[in-house]
């Protein structure tokens, strides 16, 4: 592993060459990629009940059925301005682009009829409403011919008050967004003082989702712009906010583009599987980047910083990434097109992660200089996401290494005068009162500042040691060191008096 970060950031710029020149065209791809509807993508293609739709949907029912009401604002429709209405309305739906001109029934369509038996056993089916009517005679003939006809209760309602015109659309000829255009143009400014238009479908729904296309690239903007200030936050540094910006727009750059080149179709109906695939992509690349300030934290030089949490998080972050990808492919079990292809594309967009945001880890942070190690220290410290619950006067006390501050230690009395205002003789021995050493120094800090440096130790490169707190204890002379001199002078004496 530290041969493959010290190859990438030697050929850095060849690595960050070739990304650019991949993203470049993915790009391209990406700006050509639409949303767009196959209704048949939605349905599991290899049932039996779908092939029997297949086969003959186009001749009895299409599965794109527009529906339009017309109600009447007061009283029944069976008056001649608002039976006027309806037929305007059926000529408006029979003239939507895409629309399968056999299956529209109406009222007032062509297709309703009213057999009627002549005299020699003649029958006669003239449609219901042939033109519209200019006198309320012809509005009463028209309502005995409905209330005699099949008409009744299914196109007109039982109350005499609404109208209802269902029409089918051509699957492989319909654009939802010409046909929510013509409704908006020519079916909804019908609605008058008399009369009220209701259209609802499944091709209206559809024309409403891609109407609203440009909100949902908004949506997608303002997601990007709250990752990056909630990265600062976190952070408190730029380098850390920039970071897992750029890997989760690169990789969504290329799972886009990718999805443009696989020829599979942007259903909005799955549009929210790349905003929790760039979250991913995001998520691994704070945790890099988190992982690389902890390890400056602990004062290790920018290299070996970058080659430590490239290393310790390899295996982690390929196994997430890995993991993440199949477990995505396993949704192309389900025999739906529109799934099977969002597993393929959703997957190769999850592998895209290993390039955009693992390899081009060692070569950003090589080439981004550090942060300043006290101002981020102090910044993480204060807020209500502060990474320790150091109070400012015990931080105070310390140096941004951990070390105690200049002023805590011109403070403290030198060990001589320790020594002689505790009343002990200063020893001869030259360890006895040395000059102070940073273990000396560590060991006269004050409990609550060992403690303060003790909470911020993810900063602090050294760990504080639990040694004696009183300047005194250098100089008392220890137990061990003068038990053999006493017995050596015992045994002097007794040796001088044995001779005399």
């Amino acid at each position: 592993m530290h041969r493959l970060v010290a190859w990438l950031i030697g050929h850095g710029g060849r690595v960050v060459a070739g990304v650019l020149v991949v993203s470049l065209a993915l790009g391209l791809a990406a700006v050509r990629l639409e949303l767009g509807f196959r209704e048949g993508d939605l349905l599991p293609q290899g049932h039996p009940f779908i092939a029997v739709h297949n086969r003959y949907h186009r001749n009895f029912s299409e599965a794109n059925v527009l529906s339009v009401m017309l109600e009447a604002r007061s009283g029944t429709i069976f008056t001649a301005p608002i039976l006027a209405t309806i037929y305007r309305a059926t000529e408006a739906v029979d003239a939507l682009p895409g629309v399968n001109h056999d299956q529209v029934t109406s009222v007032a369509h062509r297709s309703t009829r009213w057999a009627r038996v002549r005299p020699g056993g003649m029958i006669a089916s003239e449609p219901i409403v042939l033109r519209p009517p200019q006198q309320e005679a012809e509005a009463a003939e028209i309502r005995r011919e409905v209330l005699q006809s099949y008409a009744f209760g299914s196109m007109v309602s039982v109350d005499e008050r609404a109208a209802l015109i269902r029409a089918g659309f051509d699957e492989r000829r319909v654009d939802y967004r010409r046909l929510f255009d013509a409704v908006n143009a020519t079916v909804l400014p019908l609605a008058d003082e008399r009369v009220t238009v209701y259209v609802s479908g499944q091709p209206r729904l559809n024309g409403w989702i891609l109407r609203l296309e440009r909100q949902v690239l908004a949506a997608f903007a303002v997601a990007i712009v709250l990752t990056w200030v909630l990265l600062y936050g976190y952070f408190r540094d730029w380098r850390g906010a920039l970071r897992p910006t750029i890997s989760g727009g690169l990789a969504a750059l290329w799972g886009f583009g990718l999805m443009r080149l696989t020829g599979f179709a942007l259903n909005p109906l799955t549009l929210v599987i790349p905003f929790l695939i760039t979250a991913r992509a995001v998520s691994h690349s704070a945790q890099m980047h988190d992982r690389y300030y902890e390890e400056l934290a602990r004062g290790r030089p920018k290299s070996d910083a970058i080659g430590s949490s490239f290393v310790g998080l390899f295996a982690p972050t390929m196994a997430g990434i890995l993991t993440d990808a199949l477990g995505v492919l396993a949704i192309a079990i389900v025999a739906i097109p529109a799934l099977r292809q969002l597993a393929v594309t959703a997957t190769l967009w999850l592998l895209s992660l290993i390039v955009t945001e693992l390899l081009l880890n060692p070569i950003v942070y090589s080439r981004c200089a550090p942060p300043t190690r006290g101002a981020s220290a102090r910044a993480r410290q204060r807020g209500p996401r502060a990474r320790s619950t150091v109070s400012p006067r015990a931080s105070s006390a310390h140096a941004d290494d951990g070390w105690p501050s200049a002023a805590l230690r011109s403070s403290r009395p030198s060990p001589s005068r320790s020594c002689r205002a505790s009343g002990s003789a200063i020893p001869r021995r030259r360890h006895a009162c040395s000059p102070p050493t940073p273990s000396t120094i560590r060991a006269t800090v004050p409990s609550r500042a060992r403690s303060a440096a003790a909470s911020r130790s993810w900063w602090s490169p050294r760990a504080t040691s639990a040694t004696p707190s009183s300047a005194s204890a250098c100089c008392a002379p220890s137990r061990a060191s003068s038990a053999p001199s006493s017995a050596r002078r015992s045994s002097g004496r007794a040796s001088r008096s044995s001779t005399s």
